[in-house]
């Protein structure tokens, strides 16, 4: 019940932080990069796992990079590694809770999906002044980007459940299944927003008179 309780706790910081994020991506210290880099080793032992290497700690890197590809991040994503991090270690110290600790993922994981489409493709961040000046298609593409990062690290955090679970692995996975398609479809609905914002510069433009130095020219 303590870890439960200390889950529920992080999970309300990561939706608090995201309320309030300013949607501009950021510098990554290397240390988040560690996280990833262990996460997604399945072959790691705990005490690797444990004592990543943090040495350079300090270096920052314009992108996570995860299987293969690079990802401009914001500071939820950031935090979102850490609780990563978090959920797989307590799995790896007791693995009799799986089913529990990828419940408690799944949940935090609709949590960010539904937050980030409520602050921009539904406006809240206009609204409540975060983003006073509008949502642009700059914020689109950071949260379009962020949601890929999302779809692209999950099979791993998945593997890294289902591999300690004696139990529920059918449910698991189809937990797992049924986030990836919410956070897919939210990545269709930016795309579309994207597609309609492009579409309404060019028909602006057509619209608009040439300027006198071009109304001579010939197709």
């Amino acid at each position: 019940q303590e870890y439960v309780n200390e889950f529920s706790k992080k999970s309300e910081a990561i939706e608090t932080l995201l309320r309030h994020e300013q949607w501009d991506t950021i510098s990554v210290s290397s240390y988040f990069q560690g996280m990833i880099r262990v996460i997604n080793d399945l072959q790691i032992d705990d005490e690797g796992f444990i004592n990543f290497d943090t040495q350079n700690d300090q270096e920052l890197a314009d992108n996570l990079v995860v299987d293969g590809q690079n990802f401009q991040v914001i500071n939820s994503i950031c935090e979102l590694v850490k609780l990563f991090y978090e959920y797989i270690k307590i799995v790896r110290y007791f693995p009799n809770i799986a089913p529990q600790v990828a419940s408690h993922l799944v949940n935090l994981l609709k949590v960010f999906n539904m937050i980030s489409s409520e602050q921009i493709l539904g406006s809240q961040a206009f609204h409540s002044k975060i983003l006073a000046k509008g949502i642009t298609a700059k914020h689109l593409a950071i949260t379009y980007q962020s949601l890929s990062f999302i779809m692209t690290e999950v099979p791993f955090l998945q593997e890294q459940i289902l591999c300690r679970s004696s139990s529920d692995q059918p449910q698991i996975s189809s937990k797992f299944s049924e986030v990836l398609t919410d956070i897919d479809n939210h990545k269709t609905q930016i795309l579309n927003k994207l597609s309609k914002m492009l579409s309404d510069v060019i028909r602006k433009s057509m619209n608009s008179p040439l300027p006198v130095s071009y109304t001579h020219l010939r197709a």
